[in-house]
């Protein structure tokens, strides 16, 4: 009789085990989206370009405070990245996950401009992989051939 008893509390105990597993897991992975969207919320709103830094020599170039118009990205909630250049827009999508960014679909209109030089660094954020973010500064890393530096928009 004893092992019967056994048995049969072992089946009791193996559906709520199951239940217990199953809503860890949920709670792991709700907990693991918010922080994506913690992360991601860190990021939104405008950025405006200040500096670009070499990746080969770590030279760096700022922006020129003379020009009127501003090079910015705009990253939504909906995870949609807009670029405004000096003459210039776009868009494109955008994921954080912890210290990792990337960018994807990036897009702009081609009209000539005489700061298309510094439109063309919002390629690079196609090369993006990290960043870190300091205050009002987001800095984002890439394989490419300039890292950019940007201010959070007043």
């Amino acid at each position: 009789m004893i092992t019967n008893l056994t048995i049969i509390n072992s089946m009791k105990t193996i559906p709520f085990n199951i239940i217990v597993i199953v809503i860890m897991s949920l709670n792991l992975m709700y907990v693991s989206c918010n922080k994506n969207n913690d992360d991601k919320n860190r990021v939104l709103g405008t950025w405006n370009l200040s500096i670009v830094e070499s990746t080969t020599d770590n030279s760096f170039v700022e922006y020129p405070d003379t020009l009127d118009n501003l090079i910015s990205i705009i990253l939504t909630d909906s995870s949609v990245v807009l670029l405004d250049g000096y003459c210039n827009a776009g868009s494109g999508k955008y994921k954080v996950n912890g210290n990792s960014i990337g960018f994807s679909d990036l897009s702009m209109t081609e009209m000539g401009c005489l700061m298309v030089e510094w439109e063309d660094y919002l390629y690079e954020l196609a090369y993006a992989e990290t960043y870190t973010l300091e205050q009002d500064q987001l800095t984002i890393f890439t394989v490419g051939d300039v890292n950019l530096l940007f201010l959070k928009d007043e």
